[in-house]
């Protein structure tokens, strides 16, 4: 046997690591978000499952929160997305008391929104004007016991204010430095138009630029990829994926002329009649005839891997081009732990079983995109 250093010592008997590799744990993967230079975690753990209970629908009470909070960070993530409407304010004050009571603010990358009503009956709460976000910010910072947010997300387009107003406010937050560097993101944009104009809007006002968009991404939602994706991965942008397991229809649970079972998200969204994109009830797939073949072919596809069916659908969109993390969101820490191993470097589906999933879940392509894809054949850059 001979010594690392010295091919031929015969008083050292240490090992090569070629011969005796040392096993190493899996560990989270991280990117850079967007074109910034702030890295997060490839699973970005969404908080909207924390606080009070609505219309029966099971939430996690603050020391269930905590506990999948505590558990997260243990796993190596860092990237945590939360809502001022999240159970109306409650969610943003459980995680600012959890990082307080944790003192551990700066290792960590927080994003929350702006956008929608704020509970009360004032005209001017709601939307993206200036008044609006200015006095959001503040009580967001209030409930997460912090001076600053990581990113400031429009959680949906407003028609009814100039993007100009919205883009020069959230500018000036950034340079007060209630926003954390130099970008901030843009969320559920309506059409790939008014993300451009978001974009060349703050080139040409020399305003902080967007890096990422969170929009709803899925295999059983694939519409991003038609004008979204494409701007993103042509601007520098991260996708970040809402709604990645749709609402419970891709974990493996839900089964062919079967109910739903109880306790799931997808039995509360069918008993409430819910049309929410984020809750889908069993009425809203259980006809269409591409479903079946897909989450059979995702059953076979997660035992072939050895993984859980949601960690092969979560894998899908982490092997997707422009993605760069997951938001995913549990109700308890067996949840968490397994969504969380979908982000860990030890494992990817194979191209073969990356096609099989990919095409059956592929959408009929409507005018104008069928045609002008059609005609990209052999144009595309390498």
């Amino acid at each position: 046997m001979t010594c690392v250093k010295h091919s031929s010592c015969t008083a050292c008997f240490l090992p090569s690591p070629s011969q005796h590799p040392l096993p190493r744990t899996p560990t989270m993967e991280t990117t850079f978000l967007g074109s910034s230079g702030l890295r997060v975690s490839r699973i970005c753990l969404g908080t909207m499952t924390f606080g009070k209970s609505l219309k029966g629908l099971q939430q996690c009470t603050k020391q269930e929160s905590f506990d999948i909070l505590d558990k997260f960070v243990e796993l190596g993530g860092n990237f945590i997305d939360t809502a001022d409407v999240y159970s109306g304010g409650e969610t943003e004050t459980i995680l600012g008391e959890w990082m307080k009571e944790r003192d551990n603010r700066e290792s960590l990358v927080i994003a929350t929104k702006v956008r929608f009503g704020s509970g009360d009956k004032d005209i001017n709460g709601v939307g993206l004007s200036r008044k609006h976000i200015l006095r959001s910010i503040a009580a967001s910072l209030k409930r997460l016991q912090t001076d600053y947010v990581d990113l400031y997300q429009m959680h949906c387009w407003d028609d009814g204010t100039p993007i100009e107003e919205t883009l020069m406010t959230i500018h000036d937050l950034i340079r007060q430095g209630k926003v954390s560097c130099v970008f901030w993101v843009v969320c559920t944009l309506s059409l790939s138009l008014s993300l451009s104009l978001s974009l060349s809007l703050s080139l040409s006002l020399s305003l902080s630029l967007s890096v990422s968009l969170y929009a709803q991404y899925s295999l059983l939602c694939r519409w991003t990829e038609w004008e979204l994706q494409p701007v993103c991965q042509r601007e520098g942008l991260c996708l970040m994926p809402w709604s990645p397991l749709k609402g419970g229809w891709l974990t493996g649970k839900i089964k062919r002329n079967a109910p739903a079972p109880a306790g799931s998200r997808v039995a509360w969204a069918e008993s409430h009649g819910s049309k929410l994109q984020s809750h889908p009830g069993l009425s809203t797939f259980k006809d269409q005839a591409f479903v079946w073949p897909l989450l059979a072919a995702l059953d076979g596809v997660a035992k072939e891997c050895g993984r859980t069916t949601a960690q092969v659908a979560l894998k899908w969109l982490l092997q997707q081009s422009a993605v760069g993390t997951v938001v995913i969101g549990a109700r308890t820490v067996d949840q968490l732990v397994e969504n969380c191993q979908a982000g860990m470097d030890n494992w990817t589906i194979s191209p073969q079983d990356m096609d099989t999933l990919t095409r059956l879940s592929k959408l009929d392509v409507p005018y104008p995109y069928e045609m002008v894809w059609r005609m990209q054949a052999g144009r595309q850059h390498d």
